[in-house]
C-alpha cells in the first residue's frame, strides 16, 4: 500500500481551512470530505494520518488516498502526485533562473537537486543553469557547496549527452569568470563531482583556458583512477608544448595498457610521439575504428612539420569507413577528415584532397569546446592545399587570437603548398 505524502496533508489542510490537531476538528474533515467526495475517510484513519493517534501504519489503501486526493481537487493520488512532482520542479526551476535572488535554504535546494538528476538525468542541466547563476552572483562559497552533490554513474554512456549538454552550458561562465580567491579554485578542485562532471567532460583548448588548467593542477590525484591521473599530466604537457615550455612526461609514466580510455589513449600517443619522435611508430597502437588515437599526434606532427608521420598515420585511417561513428566522434572525424585531405595533397593527388577538404563543415560538427580550434586547423590544411590568398591569410590571423597555436605558421603552410605542388607538377610532366 502507498505511503501518505507531506504534499497530500499540506493540500487537505489548505482546502480544509483548519489545521487538523484534535479530535473535533478530524470529525469535522471526516464529514466534509464525505460530502466533497461522497466517499469515507474515518476520523480515526485521519487522526492517524496526522499524527494524533500514535500508530507503526505508514500505509494507506489506495482508496483512501483517492479519496482524500479527490478532496484536494484531483482525480486520484496519481494525478495529485504527478500534480506535486511538476509543481516542485517548477519552483526549482524557477529559483535557480531568478538570477537576482539569492537562493535561501541552499542546502535543501542541493538535497532536491539530487534526488531529481538521480531520478532523470535529462535534468543535469539545471546543474549548469545553477553553476552560471552562482558565478554571476560571484557567490562562490555557494558554488563550491554545490559541487558536494553526488550524481550516479556519471561516465554511463548513457548519460554521455546530458553531461555534455551540462557542461557546455556552464563553461563559458567558467572559462571567463576572474575568481576572487585562489582558494575556491582549490577547493572545487577537491570537488569530487565538478572533477568528474566539468574537467572530464568539456576539454578546454580555448586560450581563455586558464581556470581550467589550475583546477586540473590542483586535483588531488589519489582521488582519482590511473587513467584520470594519466589524462591530467597529458593535458598539462599538450599545453606546455602549445606554449612552448618544458614538458614533464609525467603522464608518460601511467603505462598505455592501464589506460581505459580511448581519448585518454590519444592524449598518451600524443605526448609519447614528442617525447621521442625517431622511435615513434603509430602501428603499434592503431585499432580499427579508434580514430580518438589518431586526433592528438597528427596535430603534433602538424606543428612539427613532420609530413612523413601524418602519411603514416593517415595510411591507417585512409580506407576505413567512418560514416557511422558515435555522434561524440564528430568532432574527432573532422581532424582526421581535414588530414586525410592533407594527406592526399601530399600524395600528389590534389583534386581528391580539395573534393574531400570541402565536403567538411566545421561548424556544424565541431565540440562546442574545440571550434576555435578546429578553426585554425582547417584554415591552415586549406592553405596547404589550395595556397596562399589574402583572405585565408586574414581569416587565419584572426583565428589563432583565440587559441594556443603558436607554432603554425603561415609560412609554414605557404612553404609545403609550393614544396608539394613542384612534386605534383613535376610528376605530371613526367607521366
Amino acid at each position: 500500500m502507498p505511503r501518505i505524502h507531506a504534499f497530500l496533508m499540506e493540500d487537505i489542510v489548505s482546502e480544509f481551512g483548519e489545521k487538523v490537531d484534535n479530535l473535533s476538528n478530524a470529525k469535522k474533515l471526516s464529514n466534509e470530505i464525505a460530502k466533497a467526495t461522497g466517499g469515507k475517510v474515518s476520523y480515526n484513519s485521519i487522526r492517524r494520518i496526522f499524527g494524533l493517534i500514535k500508530t507503526p501504519q505508514i500505509n494507506y489503501h489506495i482508496k483512501t488516498l483517492n479519496t482524500l486526493s479527490r478532496y484536494c481537487g484531483f482525480k486520484n493520488s496519481v494525478a495529485h502526485e504527478k500534480h506535486n512532482q511538476n509543481y516542485k520542479l517548477w519552483k526549482l526551476v524557477n529559483t535557480i533562473s531568478n538570477s537576482n535572488k539569492k537562493i535561501e535554504n541552499f542546502n535543501i535546494l542541493i538535497k532536491e537537486l539530487e534526488t531529481l538528476v538521480n531520478k532523470d538525468p535529462r535534468f543535469l542541466v539545471l546543474i549548469g543553469l545553477l553553476t552560471n547563476k552562482l558565478i554571476l552572483q560571484e557567490n562562490e562559497d555557494q558554488l563550491v557547496q554545490l559541487y558536494t552533490i553526488k550524481i550516479e554513474n556519471i561516465y554511463a554512456p548513457g548519460l554521455l549527452m546530458v553531461v555534455t549538454n551540462c557542461t557546455n552550458l556552464m563553461a563559458s561562465s567558467i572559462r571567463m569568470y576572474k575568481f576572487k580567491s585562489t582558494n575556491t579554485i582549490i577547493a572545487l578542485s577537491k570537488q569530487e563531482t565538478f572533477i568528474r562532471l566539468y574537467l572530464h567532460h568539456f576539454i578546454d583548448y580555448s586560450i581563455n583556458n586558464q581556470n581550467y588548467i589550475e583546477l586540473l593542477q590542483y586535483t588531488d590525484d589519489q582521488t582519482f583512477n590511473t587513467t584520470d591521473t594519466a589524462y591530467k599530466y597529458l593535458f598539462l604537457d599538450t599545453f606546455n608544448f602549445f606554449k612552448k615550455k618544458t614538458l614533464n612526461f609525467k603522464g608518460l609514466e601511467t603505462p598505455y595498457h592501464h589506460i581505459t580510455n580511448d581519448f585518454v589513449k590519444g592524449r598518451w600517443i600524443g605526448i609519447s610521439y614528442l617525447n621521442n619522435k625517431k622511435e615513434f611508430s603509430f602501428e603499434k597502437f592503431y585499432t580499427s575504428k579508434s580514430i580518438l588515437l589518431a586526433t592528438e599526434v597528427l596535430v603534433f606532427a602538424l606543428i612539427c612539420n613532420d609530413t612523413a608521420t601524418i602519411k603514416n598515420i593517415c595510411s591507417f585511417y585512409e580506407n576505413e569507413n567512418l560514416k557511422y561513428l558515435h555522434w561524440y566522434y564528430k568532432n574527432e572525424k573532422i581532424i582526421i577528415d581535414l588530414f586525410l585531405a592533407l594527406n592526399n595533397f601530399l600524395n600528389g593527388n590534389k583534386k581528391k584532397a580539395s573534393v574531400r577538404f570541402h565536403k567538411i563543415d566545421i561548424t556544424k560538427d565541431s565540440n562546442f569546446q574545440r571550434l576555435e580550434h578546429n578553426t585554425t586547423l582547417h584554415l591552415f590544411i586549406q592553405i596547404i592545399i589550395e595556397g596562399d590568398s589574402d583572405i585565408l591569410r586574414m581569416q587565419f590571423k584572426n583565428s589563432k587570437k583565440h587559441n594556443h597555436f603558436k607554432f603554425l605558421h603561415i609560412k609554414k603552410a605557404i612553404a609545403l603548398n609550393h614544396s608539394f605542388s613542384r612534386q605534383i607538377n613535376t610528376s605530371i610532366l613526367v607521366s
